[in-house]
């Protein structure tokens, strides 16, 4: 006997009460970007504060929203594009890559695999392993997308493992598939609620801050064009630093609550100095 498994959204409490034969009021929903203790009493207030910008029409370039997002996420504001939803937008990148053999994270959100079947793109999953406390082998998955695949989605962290690809692991990935011209979504609803170590890097380097070379002339030879002294140098300041941050520099300062963050620090100028010192 074949059986079929019902695929729907975590939100659907309807369907998944009438499929499991659950009562609405037994469910805490985690299935959606819902807050199962309800609106903030405070969101409310603000809310009820502001009700008069009902009445005007919206920015339709979301200039203000950008650039907030643009502050908080540290991107420019060009690379922002807001929608109704995540599922708005990832229904727009499948429509305008149009891809057509599509490698899946799974197991993963159901509506990555609903919107692909409209594009005509054929669709399979790499399935995180359970043995594997579904943490991702890098290396085998670059061997599977060697079979023709032409986009690769991933969600990170997970939904609904809670796994997350660190940032090494990521770059690897991401370098292999520009390497083979696939182009990767990455779903990163949930990454605020991932270990605080996501994105931390190593602040651990080793800089040569001062270098001085110098060159002083034999008294012998300076005494028949009249000279006492003659000696030329040259001094380097921050020569080179090998570091494994992937910002401008290791080096940063900050607030007693947000000390060591990188908010897009300049890089630090190498000074090269020449001179010559004569006594005469």
């Amino acid at each position: 006997m074949s059986t079929t498994k019902m695929v729907f959204h975590g939100s659907d409490i309807e369907k998944i009460c009438e499929i499991y034969h659950l009562k609405q009021e037994n469910i805490v929903k985690f299935g959606a970007n819902v807050n199962p203790l309800g609106l903030s009493e405070n969101v409310k207030k603000q809310l009820a504060s502001h009700l008069d910008i009902l009445s005007s029409y919206p920015d339709r370039d979301y200039t203000s929203l950008r650039n907030t997002i643009s502050d908080y996420c540290n991107v420019p504001a060009n690379f922002i594009l807001p929608g109704n939803g995540s599922s708005e937008l990832i229904a727009l990148l499948i429509q305008e890559r149009n891809p057509k053999h599509t490698l899946i994270l799974g197991p993963t959100y159901s509506e990555y695999s609903r919107e692909l079947s409209f594009s005509g793109s054929t669709q399979e999953y790499y399935h995180l392993r359970e043995e594997r406390n579904f943490t991702l082998d890098v290396e085998d998955l670059c061997k599977t997308l060697e079979n023709g695949y032409d986009f690769l989605i991933l969600c990170n962290p997970n939904n609904p493992t809670s796994s997350a690809i660190m940032q090494e692991d990521l770059r690897k990935l991401i370098a292999f598939c520009a390497d083979k011209d696939i182009f990767v979504m990455i779903d990163e609803t949930y990454v605020e609620f991932v270990n605080s170590d996501y994105y931390i890097e190593s602040g651990n380097f080793f800089r040569i801050r001062n270098v001085q070379l110098a060159y002083a002339f034999d008294k012998s030879l300076l005494a028949k064009i009249r000279l006492q002294a003659l000696k030329v140098y040259v001094n380097i300041q921050n020569l080179k630093t090998w570091k494994h941050n992937t910002g401008y520099t290791p080096e940063l300062g900050g607030t007693a609550t947000a000390f060591g963050v990188d908010n897009g620090s300049y890089p630090v100028p190498a000074v090269y100095t020449f001179g010559i010192n004569l006594t005469f």
